[in-house]
């Protein structure tokens, strides 16, 4: 409601012999699974209902709800939000694999988006322009991101590996010996261990990426 009148007002101000007004229509992207489950108009929050309410402007909220579109409302759209509103709809509906494969346009700005919007950090880690050759679809970003997942999990038991050997007093050379890697994947882990040893396995790893 703010938004709307300051963008009248704005019209107003910069040109005030002005008569006709262009429309302001505010929509609201509503990305959760489950329903929008309170009041699209303003009228409906008053604490009293009574005779003075007919006089009062009424403001209704046009929502959204991207997680309940149809497969043919999906389908019109042209740019990548279609790809987005599909993810949202299939993991709604509890889908294991999530296929779309459109080439999507513009990955960077999809990444940042799903990273906020799908409240999963490992869309914003990942660095598909570089490794992918030919179109980057859903399917290539939820295989890496999966992939990513994968990564992290063998990583984090590596430095607790490291953490437990390290508190021991074993050397670098050790470690690498005993947990059957390279002295070069070691290292790194082994200096960061050591110099902030209150650090949980996860703290580590943020460190190191």
């Amino acid at each position: 409601m703010g938004y709307d009148g300051a963008s009248y007002r704005s019209q107003l101000n910069d040109d005030e012999d002005k008569k006709e007004l262009c429309e302001v229509v505010t929509l609201i992207l509503y990305f959760g699974n489950g329903r929008w489950n309170t009041s699209k108009e303003l009228r409906d929050t008053f604490a009293k209902k009574g005779n003075v309410e007919k006089y009062a402007n009424n403001y209704k909220l046009n929502v959204f709800e991207i997680a309940y579109l149809t497969e043919e409302q999906i389908e019109m759209f042209q740019s990548d939000f279609g790809i987005i509103a599909d993810y949202f709809v299939k993991r709604r509906k509890g889908y294991k694999n999530i296929e779309n494969h459109k080439p999507i346009k513009h990955v960077d700005e999809m990444l940042k988006f799903m990273e906020i919007f799908a409240e999963d950090e490992r869309f914003l880690k990942l660095n598909l322009e570089k490794k992918k050759k030919g179109a980057i679809t859903m399917c290539t970003i939820l295989d890496a991101a999966e992939e990513r997942g994968v990564n992290r999990g063998e990583t984090l038991k590596l430095i607790m590996l490291v953490q437990k050997k390290a508190r021991k007093g074993d050397s670098i050379a050790k470690i690498a010996d005993d947990l059957v890697e390279d002295e070069i994947v070691i290292s790194p882990i082994y200096k960061m261990v050591k110099e902030y040893p209150e650090d949980t396995e996860r703290d580590i790893y943020q460190r190191l990426n």
